[in-house]
């Protein structure tokens, strides 16, 4: 039985298997060929007689160690009903009964048989306590030996073979622990006793708080069990470790336990499940099933197993080995795929437009005289050319330079820029747009023109004969004032023969008339006259001179005409056809 500590012993060669898992916080689990016992170590191990459990030629002493990401933290190691906790060997384990114990021995004794004894652990390699060894007998922590700068004399120089330089390391470094807590554990008596080649459990061994790994190289690695034996080692673990403050990460060997990973790396030796054996893990293959022999991607996937077209006409789908690749097909080089380019073989460095077009590869001129065509990059535009902006573009336009604003006919020429007047004093000659007409003046449609017509609203002209529908009339002409009267056996004042003839003036004793004459019966009649034509006779008319079509007052007044400002700033002045207002402007009716 195991009931003491003994000296520092240092090991052999380091044989490690690193083994990378497939999760965010375990990294892998090394399982360290910490040393192998030489004949040399039997005989010193036999000499010191501190233990009576053989030490045979041959055993191995392994370490097993998590390998976490940086900043996670070891919290248990455990086993469950469907997931167990063991450790075991085709002999059995090797307990020294001297100075070991089911935990990690005092430092102080490594340089006896407790160096190689059977323990669990999480971090601790050695502990304190007892008479100094040769080195002290300060706490150790447990580091891969190719992690451990150097031997710290922990097993001293002339203890165990592999570990008499000060140079060797010793997978010894100087820090603080605690013996785990077991749960659901009652012993540990494979790790007393010498003659039990399995340890196995649904407890577990935990340390609170967490720990992460000592080695100082930014490496995160934890170490949980040191096994001697001179049989073949296996293990099946189940670990979990998080970040402080974040979630639990769990890990088992087998089966997935609420939300667990299972990880073949859980398993020592590590059996790889790859039923289909396309190289890649069942755990880790996206794509079970895989055909024999056919190549995979990192995932497992082989080409018949994933998605190669894309369904995007402009690229080539290519698959090897499970890695599909997707490029754009575009010959000319013109950014515009294959597929969408109606004009293949574009020139290098062209310019293109959204079809894969150039200048060079479409049509600029549209034929049309009036437009500007301009290619930029393949887009064409043709741009209406009408330097005046009337409308009519500059290839048609005959009168360059219109006016801004000013209508045109259909040649682009304004009023101003064309010869209205046609020097014929028959017609009326008038522009709007710049389209001229020459209207022929005839009021009373006696095919002589006004200019020439002296009787423009009687049909003929003075002297000619007419017929003035009186019967008691003879010698009807048209008079000089242009009215078609006959001579009357008596004129209108009865006197026979008489001057006052139909047609001779007289006066209507209507002061707005002008060119009172007798009328056919007799009647005296004048013309109103309204010079300004603004519909009020002159001699009722307060504002001769009226602009033309300028609406006016009953006095003839145009608002241009009148004072319409009262100045009075009380007063909105206003003035509609000459008719002043002045309205008072109180917004809230206060007075």
């Amino acid at each position: 039985m195991k009931n003491k500590f003994t000296k520092p012993l240092f090991g052999a060669a380091l044989a490690c298997s690193g083994l990378a898992a497939q999760a965010q916080g375990l990294q892998g689990v090394i399982v360290e060929d910490y040393h192998t016992i030489t004949q040399a170590d039997v005989d010193r191990y036999n000499t010191l007689g501190n233990g009576s459990v053989p030490f045979d030629v041959g055993m191995k002493t392994y370490r097993v160690y998590i390998d976490m990401a940086p900043n996670y933290k070891l919290q248990t190691v455990f086993g469950s009903a469907g997931n167990m906790l063991d450790f075991s060997s085709t002999t059995k384990f090797w307990n020294d009964d001297g100075f070991g114990n089911q935990f990690p021995p005092q430092t102080s004794r490594l340089d006896d048989g407790a160096a190689f004894d059977s323990w669990l652990t999480i971090g601790r390699a050695s502990r304190s306590g007892g008479t100094a060894g040769c080195t002290g007998n300060l706490e150790q922590l447990g580091v891969p030996l190719a992690s451990d700068p150097n031997a710290n004399l922990t097993m001293c120089t002339t203890a165990w073979s592999g570990f008499t330089s000060a140079a060797q390391a010793d997978g010894h470094v100087p820090g603080t622990s605690a013996d785990p807590t077991l749960v659901g554990i009652p012993n540990l008596t494979a790790f007393t006793d010498d003659n039990i080649s399995t340890f196995s459990t649904t407890g577990s061994y935990t340390l609170l708080p967490p720990l992460d790994g000592p080695e100082a190289a930014g490496a995160n690695r934890v170490l949980i069990a040191q096994i001697t034996t001179g049989g073949t080692f296996s293990f099946h673990i189940n670990v979990s470790m998080a970040i402080t403050g974040g979630p639990v990460e769990f890990y088992t060997h087998s089966t997935s336990e609420s939300g667990s990973v299972v990880s073949p790396y859980m398993s020592y030796p590590v059996v790889i499940l790859d039923a289909d054996g396309d190289g890649v893990v069942d755990g880790s293959d996206a794509c079970p099933g895989t055909a024999a022999g056919a190549a995979v991607n990192a995932q497992g996937c082989s080409c018949a197993q994933v998605t190669v077209d894309d369904g995007n006409p402009c690229t080539l789908d290519q698959c090897t080995a499970g890695v599909v690749t997707h490029t754009l097909q575009d010959a000319d080089s013109d950014g515009v795929c294959d597929a969408n380019d109606t004009c293949p073989g574009t020139a290098a460095g062209a310019g293109v437009n959204t079809t894969g077009c150039s200048c060079a590869q479409v049509t600029v001129d549209d034929g049309n005289p009036c437009t500007l065509d301009v290619c930029t990059n393949g887009v064409v535009t043709h741009t209406l050319q009408d330097a005046d902006a009337d409308g009519v573009c500059d290839a048609n336009d005959t009168c360059p330079g219109t006016a801004a604003g000013a209508g045109v006919n259909t040649t682009g020429c304004s009023c101003a820029q064309v010869t209205v007047d046609d020097a014929n004093p028959c017609t009326l000659d008038q522009c709007t747009n710049g389209t001229v007409t020459h209207t022929f003046q005839d009021a009373d449609s006696d095919g002589i023109c006004d200019a020439n017509d002296n009787c423009p609203n009687l049909s003929g002209v003075q002297g000619d004969p007419c017929d003035d529908f009186n019967a008691n009339t003879s010698n009807d002409v048209i008079t000089a004032a242009c009215v078609c009267a006959g001579t009357q056996a008596n004129d209108c004042n009865g006197v026979p023969g008489g001057p006052a003839q139909p047609g001779t003036p007289c006066d209507d004793l209507n002061a707005c008339t002008t060119n009172d004459v007798y009328q056919t019966n007799c009647s005296c009649a004048g013309t109103i006259a309204d010079t300004d034509a603004d519909g009020v006779a002159d001699c009722d008319d307060t504002c001769p001179g009226t602009a033309a079509g300028a609406g006016v007052n009953a006095t003839g007044c145009s608002c241009a005409q009148v004072t319409v400002d009262d100045a009075n700033p009380c007063t909105l002045d206003q003035c509609t056809n000459g008719t002043v207002t002045h309205t008072f402007q109180d917004a809230d009716s206060d007075g």
